[in-house]
């Protein structure tokens, strides 16, 4: 399922990119995994509080399960998302790009 959902938004950049290859038009794309927004912290805090844990257990919990393949086993800030998107902005030589900013799966 992953591959499957990785795969779908790395063609539909292809698709864009194919479109504009003509024009001035990049069709660059950012795939950000788990993002930590107030929403999460929320939603964190309410599965701990009925069992007492620390919110830090319950992420390493949800990464054990939920995020197995996480490869720095935390979520992202929005604030590095932006610096992906700051980072991207520039490389005119980029075209059908895809670069994924994720604790976890895109």
């Amino acid at each position: 399922m992953l591959q499957q959902r990785r795969g779908l938004k790395e063609f539909g950049g292809r698709i864009v990119a194919e479109l504009t290859k003509a024009t001035k038009v990049r069709a660059d794309s950012v795939l950000p995994g788990p993002r930590w927004t107030t929403g999460i912290d929320c939603y964190l805090v309410g599965l701990a509080k009925p069992d007492r844990q620390s919110s830090d257990t319950i992420i390493a919990e949800n990464f054990k399960g939920e995020e197995p393949s996480s490869i720095i086993n935390r979520f992202v800030r929005p604030r590095e998302v932006a610096s992906v998107v700051i980072f991207i902005f520039p490389q005119n030589a980029m075209n059908d790009g895809a670069c994924a900013s994720r604790g976890g799966c895109p």
